[in-house]
């Protein structure tokens, strides 16, 4: 028998001698300890909470929330400065070596630039029926209100 089995089958002998089934536990330290364990569980937990207890975690809550707000402050503050510096820095770029890549790339992009017909009208049926269903779950205007 593995020695993790032998450990179950104890557990669970010790949960049935405390459930009253009439079996009869082996003296050893480990079957005892299951038994304690066993006893404990079935007992209930007496939790005293404080009077006070729900204002203080509101006020707790109500605290961290505004420090998530400062946070996000700084967040939004800082993303709005990266996105600047990446603008920048992609101006810099197409100026200094647009010449370079520029004609190329039209070169190769430029039968992609004569669609058909079709596909304009395939994307604007798309986003119409995209807009349509949306509009349908939505008729008041309001945004979709889900569940997280």
């Amino acid at each position: 028998m593995i020695p993790d089995e032998r450990e179950w089958l104890v557990q669970e002998r010790a949960t049935r001698v405390e459930r009253g089934s009439g079996e009869s536990l082996d003296a050893d330290a480990t079957g005892t300890a299951y038994l304690l364990i066993a006893r404990a569980l079935r007992e209930p937990i007496e939790v005293k909470l404080a009077d006070d207890f729900a204002e203080r975690v509101a006020s707790l809550a109500a605290s961290r929330s505004s420090e998530l707000a400062v946070d996000s402050r700084i967040e939004r503050y800082l993303l709005w400065v990266l996105g600047a510096v990446f603008a920048v820095a992609a101006v810099t770029v197409c100026v200094l070596y647009g010449q370079t890549w520029f004609g190329p790339t039209l070169d190769l992009i430029g039968p992609v630039t004569k669609p058909d017909l079709k596909w304009i009208l395939a994307l604007s049926a798309c986003v119409g029926v995209s807009w349509l269903s949306d509009w349908m779950r939505n008729p008041a205007g309001h945004p979709a209100q889900t569940l997280a």
